[in-house]
């Protein structure tokens, strides 16, 4: 339904073009102020932001105290949607700039843009009209150490944060095909003595002792046979799951028995009443550990490559000559950690170790050297994407997505909400009939390296953290009512502020406000319910007509603002039973490596920092993939060679720098 402005528009451009001195100054005004949106909503609920229903109800409302109380008049520009970043540097550049900007595409620091007179030193300002902001940031060194930047040795407001009640949870992970395990594999006979849930959570000296001695499944069946006195010596022991010799009764997208032990069922509503009762060889049934991954690829390559009964619509059956088991970033790998973290933690790029509580460099590393030499395996078993340094710079999903939609790629960094569960069956296409996407936790190994590199849960990984954005006062604004425009921000960091800038209107709010959009729309029942959640633990839940999964939900609440708080962790977010398993198990190693990004605009370059930076990401980009795609052992030594002498002494000097920022700013949050 999109609502009818046309009567409204043409009545306002003739005010306009019959009375200028009313339009043409408007901007000037000192209670209108201007706003530049990264992502303005979609054009079918309003086309003007302004429109937006919540900054309707604090545009009604007066902001201020004595001689700066006034209401505010909102007006908001935004971006193009295909390039941001290239908008946000045209206008402040040219400058013609608006008074509050989003700063998540900006190219520069905000310490850069308020040395060239765009950033406002909001410092004094911020202590006197935003007192509920300042105690928010001053409750957290992390959120303080961000808010803050330090210029000449004084410690300045120059961006306000938008912040999160919590780390928002991942929109993303990766994700594997577990209907191609339970259709077409096998139970696994054995498994860990001690599973890998009770591995972890011993100290981390405990796990090596604790593990079996021979972790890979397909290794220890080799050794040990159909000995179960070996199987037991070597730490594994009968999976009570597993049976032998018979009959399958299956159907494809329903589920059945395995003549193996497994069973399966869709259920009536799939991405909610699926259940099997595979596990893996560590015990549970998420691929915890490297060597459960080894499991998987290498049933997939046995039991669904090459395979008579299952082939794609023009009847080629799957193998390493038309697909893969997993693509990977261009360049080999993110700077971000994730996949590469997995091998004692870390990241091949500088990252924070809270072991040492240092900056510490990983370009070169042994973690790193460990993670390229395992995926040059894979490569070589035809596991990895022959061409993934030619597929898209996207880091995640859309890396190769005609791989994924088709059904034949079975391992992937996938979106929760386009390509879990049975999403990507449409009954049309052969690959994916049947198709059931679960989430994956990153592997953690056990199989490669010295001990001291096997065992540790990844620490540097791209999460979603409390800082959700941030937003600058411009120097476009500086003549306006500055007192007026931070008490109406600083409302949306109290509760009440926070939860309407969250969720929208509640019943009583609507009621009370008889909003026009909420009316055309059907939320006369509010946009949401406060109501305990013992089971889940949340307090509130979207209203029944009114689905996170909508584009509604965003249009009805100030989804687009990077100010505020959002009171996010407490919704109770209506994922099915799927997606929550997956963003549970994308949550279940927090992120305590990945500070490169967050610091990156904190640190002070010069050319010698900016000249190592460029020489690093010009080796990133050339280089690192090389190992991978190594054809054998003594190529690899020579491409890990050339990749360490292209580094040279680039990351000690990021790493130098980093740190340099890092107690620079962790001691102002003291």
């Amino acid at each position: 339904m999109k609502r009818k402005r046309a009567g409204r528009i043409l009545f306002c451009a003739a005010l306009a073009a019959l009375v200028p001195s009313l339009t043409a100054g408007a901007k000037n005004d000192e209670n209108t102020f201007t706003f530049w949106l990264a992502n303005g909503e979609k054009d079918e609920f309003y086309m003007d932001y302004a429109e937006n229903p919540i900054i309707q109800y604090l545009m009604a409302q007066e902001w201020g105290e004595g001689d700066n109380a006034a209401t505010l008049t909102l007006e908001f520009d935004a971006a193009s949607s295909t390039n941001p970043a290239d908008s946000f540097t045209t206008l402040i550049y040219g400058g013609d700039f608006q008074d509050v900007m989003d700063l998540n595409y900006s190219q520069s620091s905000v310490t850069q843009l308020y040395d060239e007179g765009i950033a406002m030193d909001l410092t004094e300002l911020a202590e006197e009209y935003m007192p509920n902001y300042m105690a928010l940031i001053r409750s957290d060194p992390a959120l303080y150490r961000e808010a803050v930047s330090i210029v000449d040795g004084e410690q300045k407001i120059l961006k306000i944060l938008c912040i999160n009640d919590m780390g928002q949870d991942q929109y993303q992970g990766l994700m594997y095909r577990r209907d191609w395990l339970v259709r077409f594999g096998e139970m696994p006979e054995y498994v860990w003595a001690v599973n890998a849930d009770e591995i972890l959570e011993m100290d981390w000296e405990e796990r090596q002792g604790a593990a079996p001695e021979i972790t890979n499944y397909y290794e220890a069946r080799e050794a040990y046979g159909t000995d179960e006195s070996a199987w037991t010596a070597g730490g594994w022991q009968k999976n009570p799951l597993y049976t032998a010799d018979s009959e399958d009764s299956w159907e494809v997208g329903v589920g059945g028995t395995r003549g193996n032990g497994i069973t399966c069922s869709y259920g009536d509503d799939s991405m909610n009443t699926y259940t099997d009762n595979l596990v893996f060889p560590s015990g549970t049934q998420d691929p915890v550990f490297l060597s459960d991954w080894e499991w998987m690829l290498q049933t997939y390559e046995e039991k669904v490559w090459n395979n008579p009964d299952y082939t794609d619509d023009s009847g080629a059956m799957l193998s390493s000559d038309n697909t893969y088991m997993m693509s990977l970033y261009y360049w080999g790998t993110s700077t971000r950690g994730d996949f590469s973290s997995a091998f004692g933690g870390g990241a091949p790029t500088i990252y924070y170790d809270a072991d040492s509580g240092k900056i510490v460099s990983g370009l070169t590393s042994e973690s790193t050297r460990l993670y390229l030499q395992y995926m040059n395996e894979w490569y070589q078993k035809g596991w990895i994407d022959r061409d993934f340094t030619t597929r898209t710079s996207d880091i995640f999903y859309k890396i190769d997505a005609a791989g994924q939609l088709s059904g034949a790629v079975p391992v992937y960094l996938g979106h929760k909400t386009s390509q879990l569960g049975s999403v990507l069956d449409n009954g049309s296409i052969a690959l994916t009939k049947g198709i059931m996407v679960v989430g994956a936790p990153l592997p953690i190994n056990d199989v490669i390296g010295e001990n001291e590199y096997r065992f540790k849960e990844p620490d540097t990984i791209y999460m979603m953290g409390r800082v959700a954005g941030s937003s600058m006062i411009t120097t476009a604004a500086e003549d306006k009512n500055l007192p007026a425009l931070l008490s109406l921000i600083d409302y949306l960091y109290t509760e009440e502020g926070g939860v309407l800038a969250s969720f929208g209107f509640s019943k009583e709010q609507y009621e009370e406000t008889q909003d026009a959009f909420y009316t055309e729309y059907g939320l006369t029942e509010g946009a949401y319910v406060k109501e305990d959640n013992a089971e889940t633990g949340k307090t509130y839940r979207w209203a029944d007509n009114n689905p996170e999964s909508q584009d509604l939900n965003g249009a009805a609440r100030l989804n687009r603002l990077s100010l505020g708080y959002h009171y996010m962790g407490v919704m109770d977010h209506g994922y099915s039973a799927i997606e929550q398993q997956a963003i549970d198990n994308w949550n279940r190693y927090p992120n305590t490596g990945d500070i490169l990004t967050d610091i990156a605009g904190k640190i002070e370059a010069d050319d010698t920092y900016n000249t190592a930076y460029a020489k690093m990401t010009e080796a990133m980009q050339s280089r690192l993939a090389s190992p991978i795609k190594a054809p054998d052992e003594t190529t690899f030594g020579y491409a890990w060679e050339d990749w360490v002498n292209a580094i040279g002494d680039a990351g000690d000097i990021l790493q130098e720098y980093a740190q340099a920022a890092y107690d620079l700013y962790s001691a102002a949050a003291e």
